[in-house]
């Protein structure tokens, strides 16, 4: 595969390649391994920051969660205190038509020991008189 070339050729040659791996070097130079170590180190910082942002939005879910919980036993003892609440205002309400009756009869029965009162008295000024005549 390897033909004969005159060393003229070949020191042409060896001169054109030359220049084309300085062309190539220029474009694409090594790289800094400093550089490189340091993307590195960044890279690994980065890394464990994710797991603790993970690590960190999971206890937030957690707590989201019993949140969550809270809120819908806190939504349930609302209902049963606005249950006991009515309860309670219907028995005043109760309460209160009773003492409004009480009073009525309290009325009614001093009322009547009045006109009791009267009618011993008118029946006993009726026996005196009966008596005298």
């Amino acid at each position: 595969m390897l033909k004969d070339v005159s060393e003229e050729e070949a020191l042409r040659t060896v001169g054109e390649l030359s220049l084309r791996l300085s062309a190539i070097c220029t474009k694409f130079p090594r790289a800094d391994q400093s550089r490189i170590d340091g993307l590195e180190k960044e890279l690994s910082a980065a890394k464990v920051e994710l797991q603790e942002v993970k690590a960190s939005a999971s206890d937030l879910k957690t707590q989201f969660d019993r949140l969550n919980v809270m809120k819908a036993e806190h939504a349930k003892c609302v209902g049963l205190l606005k249950a006991a609440d009515d309860r309670a205002k219907e028995e005043q309400l109760k309460a209160k038509e009773a003492a409004d009756k009480l009073r009525k009869l309290q009325r009614r029965f001093d009322d009547l020991s009045l006109e009791h009162l009267a009618v011993v008295g008118s029946a006993a000024d009726w026996q005196k008189k009966a008596k005298e005549y």
